[in-house]
């Protein structure tokens, strides 16, 4: 692994842990309600930074993989910028000083969060811009860079709540938007400094803005939908039931997200290499790294899931406050959730390979219908369970979806034998854990925030020690090396 793998790994590790604790520490300081508006603009932002630029940004891969003209480079960010900031303007103008800022905030039953709303708009305008510059570097192969600005997005915000503390929802979001406005400014200079002529307007090329336009709105539709999937959900809950729904299904997601960031992601970096590059001249060997992939993901994802589920009450003690100790019901779901959408994420990559945006559009497009009409059913029901359930629903489509298209359902081939050693292995974890667990019990009576860290703390070194061990002495771990 090359040093500059490793010190990119562990600055988003160090984005993703101070990102955790942050995130504890507000669903224990704001009210439930509160806490659902704060996961509602999350979502507003993710979406809306996604959906509005059109994917213009995607060509910056392609330009500035080789690009080595100063001028070339001037011209591309600068045209890209500005089509940006022209873009997020006219909505900002739009959502504020228009009729829509009431209809949206009566849409998401947020009529009481106006201000908080209007500094969610501005965040949009700023952190377009920041994610602009942040592609530069992540195309022209500055990934140590492009972290460390990663990681200050994470922890800026957090400068003038250490000065003036967190209040409400809108204090956050001011916090938010004050950092991300100072970190656009400042990627702007530097990037001034850098290439000592740039110049905002002047470098604008409209030829280049249109083939970026057409490179990217050909995958914007599969991509719209994809991103969509993502944020519908907490939507429907704002709603059809209660900001309280929102909340109770943002925590609930919040340590299965922190796994698909450190677990997902990290076999993702390391794997869609390995899969690009068995793409086009050794197709066997792609197909045999998908069954791998398969085997891999049950070792890593399967006993932590296994342990999350058995200690979910006490993990929920240590993140949250008792309000939201009836999340706990949701955790078997989600980590059948987990694996689906890892594994539907690498074969989406197949579907991408093959240029096959089409096909990518009208399976999520299709999950995106089937996920609203489910929600439409159960949330009234289940409240935010019933979102939960609707995810699985969808989910599972999407899976089979994608065998079908990619055909992996003939071309993988599953290895029995592992499969059997795997899932025996689990069971004997899941015996141990269950043994341990008891034995804790009869020391560890009282249930607080001490004990919960002393027991899990426990379990985990000595289970997973193990199970891991297990699984390198038999090879399971050394699946990905081929």
């Amino acid at each position: 692994m090359s040093s500059k793998f490793s010190y990119t790994f562990l600055i988003k590790l160090s984005a993703m842990v101070v990102g955790f604790f942050i995130s504890i520490y507000i669903v224990k300081a704001l009210p439930v309600e509160q806490y659902g508006v704060y996961s509602l603009l999350s979502s507003i932002i993710s979406l809306a930074v996604m959906i509005f630029t059109f994917n213009i940004q995607e060509l910056l891969f392609i330009k500035l993989t080789n690009e080595k003209n100063n001028d070339k480079i001037i011209k591309i960010i600068s045209t890209t910028n500005t089509s940006v900031l022209f873009i997020y303007s006219i909505l900002l103008i739009l959502i504020l000083y228009t009729p829509i800022q009431d209809i949206l905030l009566e849409l998401f039953n947020i009529k009481d969060n106006r201000i908080a709303f209007t500094y969610t708009v501005y965040y949009i305008l700023f952190y377009s811009l920041v994610l602009t510059f942040m592609r530069y570097l992540m195309f022209s192969s500055q990934p140590i860079k492009y972290s460390i600005y990663d990681l200050l997005i994470a922890i800026l915000w957090v400068i003038p709540f250490l000065f003036f503390g967190i209040i409400s929802v809108e204090d956050i979001m001011k916090y938010k938007m004050i950092s991300i406005s100072f970190l656009a400014v400042t990627l702007f200079y530097l990037f001034y400094k850098r290439f000592h002529k740039i110049s905002l307007f002047i470098k604008f090329d409209f030829l280049y803005l249109k083939e970026a336009l057409h490179f990217g709105l050909m995958t914007f539709l599969p991509s719209i939908a994809i991103y969509t999937l993502t944020v519908i959900d907490i939507f429907l809950l704002s709603y059809l039931d209660s900001n309280k729904s929102v909340a109770l299904f943002s925590f609930a997601n919040m340590p299965f997200n922190i796994l698909t960031t450190l677990i997902a992601s990290t076999l993702t970096l390391v794997l869609l290499p390995k899969i690009n590059k068995y793409h086009k001249n050794r197709i066997t060997r792609k197909y045999l790294l998908f069954s791998k992939i398969f085997e891999l993901l049950i070792v890593i994802l399967l006993p932590i899931t296994i342990f999350m589920v058995f200690y979910s009450k006490e993990i929920i003690a240590i993140m949250s406050k008792n309000d939201y100790l009836e999340v706990s019901q949701s955790y078997i779901v989600l980590s059948i959730i987990l694996f689906l959408t890892t594994i539907s994420n690498f074969l989406k990559q197949d579907l991408y390979l093959h240029k096959s945006y089409k096909k990518l559009f009208i399976v999520f497009l299709l999950a995106l219908i089937i996920n609203i009409s489910v929600n439409y059913y159960l949330i009234p029901l289940y409240s935010y369970m019933g979102s939960i359930y609707s995810i699985l629903i969808t989910f599972i489509y999407i899976f089979i979806s994608l065998l079908f298209y990619t055909k992996m359902y003939k071309k993988v081939y599953i290895r029995y034998k592992n499969l059997i050693l795997i899932l025996s292995i689990n069971i004997i974890f899941f015996i141990l854990l269950f043994c341990l667990n008891y034995i804790l019990n009869i020391y560890i009576k009282d249930f607080n925030i001490v004990n919960n860290i002393i027991k899990i703390s426990f379990s985990s070194l000595i289970l997973f020690s193990f199970y891991f061990y297990i699984n390198y002495k038999n090879k399971m771990l050394r699946a990905i090396k081929s």
